[in-house]
């Protein structure tokens, strides 16, 4: 049996026992349907609140800009991949475009909440238990789908307005039980 030095037990007592626990979230971006606000009114549907599409004019893989996020927040979609549902009628009257629903999805996130503990023993009854939790501990931004996404609002359209969720968030805790 080997005796252990003074050091080597604080060494223990501060570097040993620790507990650690975390959730973490990796998720596809939410759906994104591109609209068309003026088409369909060959069946009396426009300004009816029916979603309708419009016309797709490339590949629907160039549909989304590719690069950073930073450097695509105002324009996360690319208007010129997209053209408005084409008139169909003698009168001008438009009808429906030929891009389906949720064609696209939004950015992903991931997400890690990580949590660390200890025990300390103060004597046989009396213990201190400390923690600390980190949450979105890498401080990733998890942006929202693109707010503006009707091809007739050519200003904004494809535009990433806003975030979701909170930034990074630190909490130590601290617990005496007796």
């Amino acid at each position: 049996m080997s005796c252990l030095s003074s050091r080597q037990v604080m060494e223990h007592t501060l570097l040993g026992g620790w507990t650690a626990s975390g959730i973490t979230t990796f998720q596809a971006g939410t759906p994104i349907t591109v609209l068309d606000s003026v088409a369909a009114s060959a069946f009396g549907l426009n300004g009816s609140g029916t979603p309708t599409t419009p016309d797709l004019v490339g590949r629907v893989s160039d549909g989304v800009t590719h690069g950073d996020i930073q450097d695509r927040l105002t324009h996360y979609l690319n208007l010129n991949n997209f053209a408005p549902a084409p008139a169909i009628g003698p009168d001008g009257s438009i009808g429906f475009g030929d891009l389906g629903r949720n064609t696209y999805r939004g950015r992903g996130q991931q997400n890690w909440d990580v949590s660390r503990a200890k025990n300390f023993a103060i004597t046989e009854r009396h213990n201190f238990r400390f923690g600390a939790d980190f949450f979105n501990l890498w401080n990733h931004v998890i942006f929202n789908s693109p707010s503006f996404v009707d091809v007739e609002s050519r200003t904004n359209f494809g535009a990433i307005i806003s975030t979701q969720g909170s930034p990074r968030l630190i909490q130590f805790t601290g617990r005496y039980s007796f």
